[in-house]
Formats: structure tokens, C-alpha cells, sequence
């Protein structure tokens, strides 16, 4: 969801018409609903079924000891998939859109590893030289205000389902522009419990740091990077995923920066899994290793869903309106391919760090794994080309006609 202090002013472009301009719906017409976000919401069971089990995982330490290996199995696949179906929206029942227009172009693929290195080399110097309670304190309430500012949307998005029996009273907008950019915020009775929980876990994580409240927000920060980072196609996909390789084996096996920086950095960049009961041993995996590939898997799944919409719209034996019942009743084997090669990607990682005694770069195993289920998929559904020449071209700012183009221009840098 958009964050709830973002007014929105331009419309999406739908890249697929479905269903036809003539039949649809409209707010104007009694006999007929609009699409809501739940009725336009991408596999919804798949969803529940992957919240239910991280409320497990989360919660079985404090009664049962868990094995920390499939803590992170377990985690990083669900966390995974639940980014990527996250990353699914629709305007329209089979209008795939994206929230935001923005996407990765080279130069920011190409500099990604650049600016990381530059980052983890400015940690690493500020914990040799202040003190570390004070950059930690820092850290912790700039990660606070940002996951507020993630759980806040998603708890309202979430209310009727966890309150149906709290009506929803308007006390009102209020509107203002701040710093050049239009504020509002929808005062209702919803909107105040859905901050005030959001408002006590972080508050409560600032002045604790319990390790529990600590995985809240990674994940919460997890699926909201998968959603929002936008890679439009497989080629900067793969060109990302072998220079964070080649990144991730220097800075793990060459120094200790970043295993010192990991260890350091009191902030929810990572998942804490407990060794046993006595929650005094951590073992950990960094939130890169699940992001950065969540996002090309992503790109995976647009892809097969995009296939499927364009076949579906070609086919003449079945000419009917798509619903959202059909989409979400496809299958997906591609991304479950995908899938599939990530989670063994982590088992041979955990393999490896058993039997060198090392903390083991995950990358090191994930990117290979990846790019060899890319292979995979392209030659056993044929679709080599296509995926190489695959564009995520959907944005959601698009000038009607060049006369508006010029209008249309400052809006859209305003937005990005």
C-alpha cells in the first residue's frame, strides 16, 4: 500500500485491457461493485498461509527449541514469496500494474555494488571510532520512523480482518503541505488503532531491542523492499546478481568488515534466529540475502503472469472478461522453479557454514542457483528469447496526448 502520508495524483497505466474498455465497471453505475484491494488482491490464500507460518515461527522459540537451519530455511523461502506475490498488483481484474514508475535502469545496476562497498566501509569506520551505544541509538530510531511509516499502511490495509467488529468512524482530513509536498491524513477510528499499534512495536523495539520485535520489522522492511524495488528485466537481473556475487565473497572471506559491521550494527537489517530457549545465542541472516534475491525472482513471476495474460488475450476459444478468480487460479511452476532452487541455495549454505566453521557469504550459493533455474525454466518452457527481450515497461504516470506532456513532466518528478 502506499504509504498513508502520499497523495497520489496520477492514474496508472494498464499494460493488458481486461476486461474490455465497454464492460467496465464503473463508480457511477448502482448495479455493479468497483474493484476493492481485496477483490483485486493476488493469490490471497498463498498470502494467509505465509503470514500464518512467520506468526509461527516467530512464536514457537518462547515454548519450543527450533534448530536455528530451519529457522532460516523456513524464514528467508516464506519471506521470499511473500515479497514476490506482494509484488503482484492489479487495477483491474488482469490489469497488472506497478505501484510506483521508478525502476533500475544500468547505471544504478551497475553502481549498486559501488555505493555498498561505500556504505559498509563508512560503517565500518564510524563503529572504530564513536562510540557504539550512541551510532546504534541513531540507527535504531531512523529504522523506527521507517518502519512505522511501512506497518502503519499495511495494519490499516489489514483492519476489517483483525477488527470487524470495530465500526470505522470518520473524524475527518487533514491536509497540509509540508516541505513542498502534499501531506494528508485520513483521521478515523481505524486509522488511530492501526498507528497506535504501530506506534507501541516500534517504540517498544527502540527501548528494548528484543530480538522478537527486531524480526517484526526486518520482515516488515523484507517484503516491503521485494514490492517496491522494481528490476524491469532478466538482464540487469543477472548482471546484479554476479557483481553482488563477486561483492559478497570479498567482503566475507578477504575482511572482516562485514561480518565486524553484521555484529555491530544494532538495527533490523537482519533476523535473529535463537539457538535454544534461553535466548542468550543468536544465529543470523542479513536481510540482503532475502531482498536483493527476492527481487529478481520477481521479475520471474511478472514475466510467467505477463505470458499468461498476453495468451489468454490472444486466445479466441475463450474470449470472455478475465477475472481475478482465473489469475489467481493459474498455475506458476516458473516461479516455484525459481523457488525451489533458493531454498536448496540456503540448505547448501547452512551445508557449508556447518563444515568450514565460517560464516558463509549466502550469495555465493543463491546467485548460481538462480541464474542455473533462469536456464532451467528457459529451456523447458522454450522461452529463452522472450525472456531475454522481457520488458516490465508498466509505469504508472503516462501523458494522455503531447499536449499534456509538458504538464504531465513536473508532476511525475514531484511523485518520484
Amino acid at each position: 500500500q502506499t504509504p498513508f502520508f502520499i497523495t497520489k495524483t496520477n492514474p496508472r497505466k494498464p499494460r493488458f485491457h481486461y476486461p474490455p474498455k465497454k464492460s467496465i465497471i464503473k463508480m457511477s453505475d448502482p448495479a455493479q461493485k468497483a474493484p476493492t484491494p481485496e477483490t483485486l488482491g493476488y493469490k490471497p490464500a498463498q498470502k494467509q498461509l505465509c503470514w500464518t507460518v512467520l506468526i509461527l515461527l516467530m512464536m514457537l522459540p518462547f515454548f519450543i527449541s527450533v534448530h536455528p537451519g530451519i529457522q532460516t530455511v523456513l524464514y528467508s523461502t516464506t519471506c521470499v514469496i511473500l515479497g514476490c506475490l506482494y509484488a503482484i498488483e492489479f487495477d483491474q481484474p488482469g490489469n497488472r500494474v506497478n505501484q510506483f514508475d521508478e525502476k533500475m535502469n544500468w547505471t544504478d545496476t551497475l553502481s549498486f555494488p559501488i555505493y555498498a562497498s561505500g556504505a559498509l566501509l563508512t560503517l565500518y569506520f564510524l563503529y572504530s571510532v564513536l562510540p557504539k551505544e550512541l551510532l546504534n541509538s541513531l540507527f535504531r530510531l531512523n529504522f523506527c520512523v521507517l518502519g512505522f511509516s511501512i506497518l502503519f499502511p499495511f495494519l490499516m490495509s489489514k483492519m476489517g480482518t483483525l477488527f470487524p467488529a470495530v465500526p470505522n468512524k470518520d473524524f475527518g482530513k487533514f491536509e497540509k503541505k509540508i516541505w513542498g509536498t502534499d501531506v494528508a491524513f485520513d483521521i478515523s477510528t481505524h486509522s488511530l488503532i492501526a498507528a497506535g499499534i504501530s506506534l507501541l512495536m516500534v517504540t517498544l523495539y527502540f527501548f528494548t531491542g528484543h530480538w522478537s520485535l527486531n524480526n517484526v520489522l526486518a520482515i516488515t522492511f523484507t517484503v516491503a523492499g521485494i514490492k517496491l524495488l522494481r528490476i524491469p528485466n532478466f538482464k540487469y537481473s543477472l548482471v546484479l546478481l554476479w557483481m553482488l556475487f563477486f561483492y559478497d565473497i570479498y567482503w566475507v572471506f578477504k575482511t572482516d568488515v562485514m561480518v565486524s559491521v553484521a555484529k555491530s550494527f544494532d538495527a533490523p537489517i537482519k533476523i535473529f534466529f535463537p539457538i535454544d530457549t534461553s535466548f542468550k545465542k543468536f544465529s543470523l541472516l542479513g536481510l540482503g540475502d532475502m531482498v536483493i534475491p527476492g527481487i529478481c525472482i520477481a521479475v520471474i513471476l511478472k514475466f510467467a503472469l505477463d505470458r499468461q495474460i498476453q495468451q489468454r488475450q490472444k486466445s479466441k476459444k475463450d474470449a470472455g472478461a478475465l477475472t481475478m478468480a482465473e489469475v489467481n487460479a493459474w498455475g506458476t511452476p516458473m516461479f516455484h522453479i525459481t523457488m525451489l532452487f533458493y531454498f536448496l541455495s540456503i540448505v547448501v549454505t547452512l551445508v557449508g557454514m556447518h563444515l568450514m566453521k565460517h560464516a558463509q557469504p549466502a550469495l555465493l550459493y543463491i546467485v548460481p542457483a538462480i541464474t542455473l533455474a533462469f536456464a532451467s525454466i528457459g529451456y523447458i518452457f522454450k522461452c529463452y528469447k522472450e525472456m531475454m527481450e522481457y520488458e516490465d515497461d508498466i509505469v504508472g504516470v503516462e501523458p494522455v496526448d503531447n499536449s499534456k506532456k509538458e504538464e504531465a513532466k513536473p508532476v511525475e518528478k514531484e511523485n518520484k
